[in-house]
């Protein structure tokens, strides 16, 4: 799979309308260990995603932008590391040289220094039950073999991660707080990190 730019950018307006039409199910499933506003948190990160044209002319200076507008539409913790992940996806562009094109190694890359920004802000490590567990099964979905890496890879290994991660306590924010009272949950943004995917 290669992405130029232009596909980079579009990919964020359609994660925009999947943002927005799973804001519902998001507010939802948040309601269960935390504040219950994840959705809607999401909702305005995608209207600043869409609400106006971007004007970076490489994929690190629309990520770069994108990341910013994610942090200010929002004071919630899940929009600061939502616009930090893009952020230090920017960071990695610039680093690898990457300015229009994308293949299926410099995604992963880019996905790496995603996850790690994540880790790095949000204080947290693999197997928490975050955004970031949902980060890096996006990231090892890519076939190692040579096969064309898709949507329907990385889909697939969100919806392991989310089973494997069902039964296990929330290590995390308000998550933590509830350790034992809930059986089992979905953590709500390792489900919205699966409507991205699935948006496109």
């Amino acid at each position: 799979m290669r992405v130029d730019r232009a596909a980079v950018e579009r990919a964020l307006l359609r994660v925009s309308q999947g943002l927005r039409q799973a804001a519902d199910e998001l507010n939802a499933l948040d309601a269960v260990v935390g504040d219950g506003d994840l959705g809607t948190t999401l909702a305005r990160c995608a209207d600043a995603l869409d609400g106006v044209p971007f004007v970076g002319g490489t994929v690190a200076d629309l990520l770069q932008e994108a990341g910013g507008r994610c942090a200010a539409a929002s004071g919630s913790s899940f929009a600061t590391l939502l616009g930090a992940a893009l952020r230090a996806a920017a960071r990695g562009c610039r680093q690898a040289g990457v300015s229009h094109t994308l293949g299926d190694v410099a995604l992963g890359e880019l996905l790496g220094c995603a996850a790690a920004g994540v880790a790095h802000l949000g204080e947290v490590q693999e197997g928490d039950k975050t955004l970031l567990d949902a980060m890096l099964a996006v990231q090892r979905s890519r076939p190692l073999d040579g096969t064309p890496w898709t949507v329907f890879h990385a889909e697939q290994a969100l919806h392991a991660a989310l089973k494997a991660l069902h039964h296990q306590p929330g290590r995390i924010g308000r998550a933590r707080l509830h350790a034992g009272r809930i059986a089992a949950y979905d953590d709500p943004g390792m489900v919205a990190v699966l409507r991205m995917v699935q948006s496109l």
